[in-house]
């Protein structure tokens, strides 16, 4: 929990280049060369779980993900903030990357979608509609839309292009 996966990945791959130019830099020395391979199997190894790594550090993951999860792989998922990586490994859910992978997307795409909703709904929050009297009628109107217009024009095509398309449906409103 709380792992921040692009960061290890970036980190990881950062170290395999620098042992993979290390065993090169050390190729006459052999006992640096053979610290230097060996490390760079170690991160090679680690390399591999990555992707899993990604797949249930993702903070869009909520409860029903982790059920999907869990599942999926028929062992109950549920991170506390003492699990680490080796654990899952030690439960075989690696075997299922790939389809963890997919909820995992998933669960970025909706982690998105509720962060952009927010943002829109923080956006209106803060507009107040302004009424005028029209001439001298006694009814009164909006007045000063413009700004109003654009940010309802700009979210209408924010919403039309996060949300899938439904067939038989077109985009426009």
């Amino acid at each position: 929990m709380g792992l921040d996966a692009e960061a290890i990945s970036d980190e990881v791959e950062s170290m395999w280049k620098m042992m993979y130019k290390l065993v090169r830099t050390f190729q006459d020395q052999a006992g640096p060369k053979r610290t230097a391979e060996a490390a760079r199997n170690k991160i090679e190894r680690f390399r591999t779980f990555i992707p899993l790594l990604q797949a249930v550090c993702n903070p869009g993951l909520r409860d029903r993900h982790w059920k999907q999860m869990s599942n999926l792989t028929g062992v109950q998922l549920k991170p506390t903030p003492e699990s680490n990586l080796m654990e899952m490994i030690n439960l075989g859910i690696a075997k299922f990357a790939p389809q963890l992978e997919e909820i995992s997307g998933a669960a970025t795409k909706e982690f998105q979608l509720e962060k952009n909703l927010t943002k829109m709904r923080t956006e209106w929050a803060e507009i107040r509609f302004e009424c005028v009297p029209y001439r001298e009628t006694g009814v009164n109107i909006l007045s000063s839309l413009d700004d109003i217009q654009t940010l309802l024009d700009d979210h209408i095509i924010k919403v039309n292009t996060t949300l899938p398309e439904r067939s038989g449906q077109s985009g426009s409103t």
